[in-house]
């Protein structure tokens, strides 16, 4: 301990003899003359402007990746709204009737069979074809998956959306090329009612149609459901990046693109969210 405080009164007398120099004197002029001044405040000046200026920098590159991801989710909702409508289209402006009309037809043939047990049954047979769909998830995907801060449920949505659009297109395909045979078969096919409504016949049950017919049902409503649910997502995220934006940099000039799907529902045209509960379950409600 003695040691100790003999060292720092020796350091103290040391630094004391050295003031009392002239180089101190020179020492101590030197870093008050004009010139160390102005280096110092350039020094000064200069670290605070590139620190401002980079503040600048950072707060710039923020507005545009906000500004940029706000735009490419309204070109998502777009393309969404686009997948959405053409599949509503072809369910209100093909499929639904069609359906009816195929199920009633069915439940008939079905009611006059058993009641007469004839093999030739006299049917109304719609045998017009269904267009294949043109949906743009080439252009979708990429945006989502590579542009957009989204994770979760948006992509089971657009993966539960491909799916099901795909599946659609391949039953379409599948029906189209049924009726194309049905088409070439003898006018009078005493098996026709059987294969076209799927109902037993000379101890044999030709489902084909039949199946498609319902998968066809399903995979629009599975379409239509993925799209509202990716529409609603892309919606509210959107709208959620505009509120960042507006928060940061003041008031924008950015509307987040919307659609209005509730008439659809008075005409049984969007499925019930209850028929989708798993996928609720799985993943939760926006």
């Amino acid at each position: 301990m003695s040691n100790a405080v003999e060292m720092l009164q020796s350091l103290c007398a040391t630094i004391f003899a050295f003031t009392q120099t002239q180089y101190w004197q020179t020492l101590k002029d030197f870093f008050n003359s004009n010139f160390i001044t102005a280096v110092c405040g350039s020094l000064a000046g200069a670290y605070f402007g590139a620190t401002a200026a980079q503040k600048i920098a950072e707060n710039s590159k923020t507005k545009d990746d906000l500004a940029k991801e706000i735009r490419v989710t309204n070109t998502s909702i777009m393309l969404s709204v686009n997948i959405c409508e053409s599949v509503i289209g072809l369910k209100r402006q093909h499929f639904k009737v069609l359906k009816h009309q195929y199920d009633e037809e069915r439940g008939r043939v079905l009611m006059e069979q058993q009641e007469t047990n004839r093999t030739l049954i006299e049917c109304s047979a719609n045998l017009s074809s269904l267009p294949c769909l043109l949906l743009p998830f080439t252009v979708l995907r990429p945006l989502i998956f590579e542009q957009l801060t989204l994770h979760g449920r948006p992509i089971a949505m657009l993966n539960g959306l491909e799916q099901s659009a795909d599946s659609l297109n391949v039953s379409l395909a599948n029906r189209n090329s049924l009726i194309e045979k049905f088409k070439s078969d003898p006018p009078v096919d005493p098996l026709f009612v059987a294969k076209y409504f799927g109902i037993p016949m000379q101890n044999r049950t030709y489902n084909e149609y039949f199946d498609i017919m319902n998968s066809i049902e399903g995979q629009i409503d599975d379409s239509i459901f993925f799209g509202m649910q990716l529409y609603n997502a892309l919606n509210e995220h959107g709208n959620t990046l505009k509120t960042r934006f507006e928060k940061s940099f003041g008031k924008s000039h950015f509307n987040i693109i919307s659609a209005d799907f509730s008439h659809l529902v008075s005409e049984g045209v969007i499925p019930n969210d209850d028929n989708y509960r798993q996928w609720f379950d799985n993943f939760g409600k926006a």
